[in-house]
């Protein structure tokens, strides 16, 4: 256990890709919050189009420009 501010412990850390991603996804609480978001994000790189395509299998969201 550290004693001081200066101490550390020194261990392996691992994380989930798909969970941490979910729960990002379960804290925009709704659809409408998502949808803004993501927007938000293709705004924030520069994109001029954003494309919302909603089929039965799932939902694809495209932009012209990549953020980075």
């Amino acid at each position: 256990m550290p004693t001081k501010d200066n101490d550390f412990v020194e261990g392996d850390y691992s994380a989930s890709l798909l969970g941490t991603i979910s729960s990002h996804l379960e804290g925009l609480q709704g659809f409408d919050v998502m949808a803004l978001e993501l927007i938000q994000n293709a705004d924030d790189a520069g994109a001029k189009i954003v494309c919302f395509d909603v089929t039965d299998d799932g939902l694809s969201v495209y932009n012209n420009d990549s953020f980075t």
